[in-house]
């Protein structure tokens, strides 16, 4: 048997297997020795190295669970423990480079991982977790083991730089270690709730993702992750309302839309917010599925023409890129009506004469206001506008599919302060067809006799300001109806009425 010296000499020199088997025969002689557990640790890690780097699963299993059989912390040597941490980062990342790695070869490096009792919190028991969050199969398959895992981690050990996004060498930031292992969490808690399992443990997760929320409003997908639990509880009111304030952050992208259109319940919601996602920029093949349920939602309501258009569209993708044809599209195309009907050029006019129902569920909680129209300038695409209320503004009339006109009355809702200096955010905007509501407040008519003295440019008629140039043709006396609009006078600094319309009765 060999003395601690001889084995340390021997490791040095490279014949690592031989000074971990005597290092081994060593510690059989003296179990309880402190020294003889360090060098059993110390001949230990070449051998994982090795084992590691060749991807030698069973006999990196084996070594590592001899490893954590030593109880290195029994003796103080708990940060020897968190080194084995990099061994099977190794492996892991090498068989999911190579897609060699399969959930039994997870199953077992999980467990023999497990059975080291890691100091933690700590930064190589953190790359341990960042070894294993990401972990699928070959073909890319959610690895079942991820859940029991997590929860012998323990998301609570997480440490404050986890929390901070990585960034690369090329430049380029990904997120952080706990919004991945948060997520990963959620993914496999779903697969668990789905196959009827873990309900409590989804529920109680939720809280958990209400406080990373408040903790952590910076990550993006909590509230989608969040919403994703919810509805796979059935609870479909409290998902709806997640969903709803996660919309609002990611309302240029076509799948939070798609998701909230498979949560709600009304369908010319689901239509609409099917609609604006077909809105957004996307490749046609993210479409794919979108596309599909809005055309059935379509064909339902007798808008064949137009679920013609998507129909045919999924269809000349899956041959375009030969992907299977998928069923509800193939029972469709044989449904009599669809020979018979021809498909729109274009669905994109009605996505946009849709998108009301989306646009007042998500801004629900935000009032809407009545505007007029001052001048529309088409050169630099901007409006200036009144309220109700004589406030001024103007807003920017790019990427509005609206048409403009001069005192005109829509019904806006507003995001922020109207400043009269900076254009106004507009969170929606819709035209107003009967302005009867607004009489008195954004636009008046009167009727009276109009008298304007030869060489006058322009007169009053009670308050109301009428320009010469609308009674070239009305001969003084005539009895008229005048319609005005509220506006302001910049050189007086006054509100009045200004006639835009002059019409003999």
């Amino acid at each position: 048997m060999k003395t601690i010296e001889e084995i340390t000499a021997l490791r040095k020199e490279g014949r690592i297997d031989e000074a971990y088997g005597e290092s081994r025969e060593l510690l059989g002689a003296y179990p309880g020795d402190r020294d003889a557990r360090v060098t059993a640790a110390q001949s230990a890690k070449p051998v994982m190295e090795r084992a590691a780097k060749s991807g030698d699963l069973e006999v990196l299993a084996r070594t590592l669970e001899e490893y954590g059989a030593l109880r290195l912390e029994e003796i103080g040597e708990n940060e020897m423990n968190n080194k084995a941490a990099w061994d099977i980062r190794r492996y892991l990342l090498d068989a999911k480079d190579n897609r060699t790695l399969s959930h039994a070869a997870l199953d077992r490096l999980a467990e023999a991982a497990m059975t080291i009792d890691y100091r933690r919190p700590h930064r190589y028991y953190s790359v341990l977790l960042d070894a294993f969050v990401s972990c699928k199969d070959a073909g890319d398959a959610l690895w079942p083991g991820l859940l029991a895992f997590m929860d012998w981690w323990g998301l609570e050990n997480l440490l404050p730089e986890d929390y901070q996004r990585v960034r690369l060498r090329n430049g380029v930031s990904m997120p952080s270690l706990a919004e991945r292992a948060y997520s990963a969490y959620v993914k496999a808690l779903l697969e668990e709730v789905t196959a009827g399992r873990c309900r409590e443990e989804a529920e109680a997760f939720v809280y958990e993702l209400d406080l990373l929320a408040e903790s952590h409003p910076e990550f993006q997908y909590t509230l989608y992750h969040k919403t994703l639990l919810l509805k796979s509880l059935g609870k479909l009111v409290e998902a709806v309302t997640s969903a709803r304030e996660f919309v609002k952050r990611k309302q240029n992208e076509f799948w939070s839309w798609s998701m909230l259109g498979d949560i709600v319940d009304d369908d010319a919601l689901q239509l609409s917010c099917y609609c604006r996602a077909l809105t957004c920029r996307a490749e046609a093949g993210y479409l794919f599925k979108v596309r599909q349920k809005a055309a059935a939602l379509m064909e339902a309501r007798g808008d064949l023409a137009n679920a013609r258009r998507e129909y045919q569209d999924v269809i000349d993708l899956c041959q375009a890129k030969g992907w299977h044809m998928p069923a509800d599209v193939a029972a469709a195309s044989r449904r009599p009506w669809f020979a018979e009907t021809e498909p729109e050029p274009s669905n994109t006019r009605y996505y946009f004469s849709h998108l009301g129902e989306s646009e007042d569920f998500l801004l629900g909680d935000v009032d809407e206001v009545a505007i007029l129209i001052s001048k529309f300038n088409p050169q630099k695409q901007t409006c200036s506008f009144i309220t109700e209320d004589r406030r001024r503004g103007f807003f920017s009339t790019k990427k509005m599919h609206e048409r403009f006109a001069d005192n005109q009355i829509y019904r806006v809702r507003i995001a922020g302060e109207i400043d009269g200096k900076n254009a106004t955010k507009l969170l929606s905007i819709k035209r107003v067809d009967d302005g009867a509501p607004y009489e008195g407040r954004l636009w008046r008519r009167i009727t009276a006799e109009i008298n304007m003295r030869p060489g006058q440019t322009f007169t009053f008629v009670d308050d109301i300001y009428v320009d010469g140039s609308l009674l070239r043709t009305i001969p003084a006396g005539t009895r008229v109806l005048i319609t005005a609009v509220l506006y302001f006078n910049i050189k007086r600094e006054s509100w009045g009425w200004r006639a835009v319309r002059v019409q003999p009765v």
